[in-house]
């Protein structure tokens, strides 16, 4: 299934770019199933959680003749948020996301997501360190700290 997942995951690259409303949603879809069958556990998936990211920092139409249009990006806003909340949820999924969602702090285009970010990686910060595997605590040993 790995080998498969992979070519999945190649072949979405150019998909996960896409404008299209029908096609976000579906993809929001896709992602949040394959998240519950723990087929985002690899860092190949990085992109998936990528795009989910983006569309929490997409900007809404706020004209009157798009409301049906800001109705459905909102609804995929909200899936893609919830989904990125459920994936931080994951003991699994912890290796994948940090300290990938620090990354996605930096660009401005990113603010409105800010919370949810924040909040995903404090999660997932929590959970690692009550498991005791914390990536960070490996790299800053005393050596590291300027420590003797």
């Amino acid at each position: 299934m790995t080998q498969h997942t992979e070519k999945l995951f190649t072949a979405l690259g150019p998909i996960l770019q896409s404008t299209s409303i029908r096609v976000r949603e579906a993809l929001a879809y896709l992602i949040r199933t394959m998240g519950a069958h723990g087929l985002l556990e690899k860092p190949d998936s990085r992109p998936l959680i990528d795009f989910l990211v983006r569309q929490c920092t997409l900007p809404l139409d706020s004209t009157e003749a798009a409301d049906g249009r800001h109705t459905m990006e909102l609804e995929v806003r909200q899936l893609c948020s919830s989904t990125l909340q459920s994936l931080g949820d994951s003991p699994r999924m912890a290796n994948v996301l940090w300290p990938g969602l620090l990354l996605q702090l930096s660009p401005a285009a990113h603010g409105p997501a800010l919370p949810l970010l924040l909040q995903t990686s404090v999660g997932v910060v929590k959970r690692l360190q009550e498991e005791g595997r914390l990536p960070l605590a490996r790299r800053c040993g005393k050596a590291n700290r300027g420590e003797a």
